[in-house]
């Protein structure tokens, strides 16, 4: 029979948790955003003709700190971030961020909002959980359910 020194033992120990810890990294504050609306779906992603292109975006509400809609002429969203963003509430402008086709928000991973504030400064991206589109009905009682008023500042993603 075989014996296993004890020092053997401690890098097999070392491997795991640091397989462990990667793992609880990967989940990071979207898996615990999900978790706690108890939404565990795939968000869908938008088809090309459906994502938000950010040059046609002219005004956004904020519906609280991780959910925000956006006008953008004849197509209306509903986007949720992966986690409250503080600095949206703040924000007097937002850019949009797409890491899909043509730079259009679709929601792959990496889509984000960015504030920015009166200074031109932006803040760091908060990432897209979803984007789904509204039709013009659902965005219109949205905005009067919530008393949210639109700002009609969006910033150039290429700031």
């Amino acid at each position: 029979m075989a014996t296993v020194q004890h020092s053997a033992k401690l890098p097999l120990s070392f491997a795991l948790l640091a397989a462990t810890l990667a793992g609880c990294a990967m989940s990071g504050p979207s898996a615990t955003a999900d978790a706690d609306r108890g939404d565990t779906a795939t968000p869908r992603v938008l088809a090309l003709e459906e994502c938000l292109d950010p040059d046609r975006a002219r005004a956004w509400a904020l519906i609280d700190s991780d959910a925000l809609l956006v006008d953008a002429g004849r197509h209306r969203y509903r986007i949720d971030l992966a986690y409250a963003c503080p600095d949206v509430s703040t924000a007097t402008a937002v850019l949009f961020r797409g890491t899909g086709g043509l730079g259009r928000v679709c929601g792959h991973p990496g889509d984000a909002v960015v504030a920015a504030n009166h200074l031109g400064r932006s803040s760091q991206p908060c990432n897209i959980r979803s984007i789904e589109t509204l039709t013009e009905a659902q965005y219109q009682r949205l905005l009067d359910d919530g008393d949210l008023e639109l700002t009609g500042t969006i910033g150039d993603a290429a700031d």
